[in-house]
């Protein structure tokens, strides 16, 4: 998808990447991108999809990929790549083994969550706060190691990408479960502005 993008090579350009995606998604991307355009000099920004969207605004950035959903009408966003959360805890919690927990049991579990901004948490305390379920965050933390860290040290839970734990999972140091009542099923998306010339 990001190919298209390239232009003349001798044209920067510049990508915004969330959290999620920076860390197991982009790289590969990129490395596609860079064989077929090997002249075009890319850099890389990663942050939060609110901050994504603000860089975007403000020319700051020419095409962003994203885990959460922007909010402004000068952006054009095209969902490319489907996601799953998972609910992650770590051995010996009651979850553990538990193929799916109701959303309700969250309420009164700590959990360790991304920072505002971040598309993964505004997607789960949206659907917490439809439901009428209170959300309790024990950590805020906006690197993905920080956050697995602190759930295999008892923390509290977390919802995350299912991507980002994969190595966890199969070693055994934490544990993923569905969430019966919650979509945990989503799409990064590459957002660009209306305005932008696509060359």
């Amino acid at each position: 998808t990001l190919g298209a993008w390239g232009g003349r090579q001798e044209e920067p350009l510049r990508i915004g990447a969330t959290v999620t995606v920076g860390t197991c998604v982009i790289s590969p991307i990129l490395m596609s991108v860079r064989r077929s355009l090997p002249n075009v000099d890319m850099s890389v920004f990663v942050s939060n999809t609110r901050e994504i969207e603000e860089r975007l605004l403000n020319n700051e950035l020419d095409i962003g990929l994203v885990e959460g959903t922007v909010h402004s009408p000068e952006l054009v966003h095209q969902d490319v790549i489907r996601d799953s959360m998972v609910l992650i805890c770590p051995p010996g919690h009651r979850f553990w083994g538990a193929a799916k927990v109701d959303a309700a049991e969250l309420c009164s579990e700590p959990l360790v969550l991304r920072e505002k901004g971040s598309g993964t948490r505004a997607s789960f305390e949206e659907q917490m706060s439809r439901l009428g379920y209170p959300v309790r965050v024990r950590w805020e933390c906006s690197n993905s190691e920080a956050i697995k860290n602190a759930v295999k040290d008892g923390h509290g839970l977390s919802i995350i990408s299912r991507r980002l734990v994969l190595d966890d999972l199969e070693s055994g140091a934490l544990f993923a479960s569905d969430v019966a009542g919650l979509n945990l099923h989503r799409y990064f998306a590459v957002v660009y502005h209306k305005n932008k010339h696509i060359t």
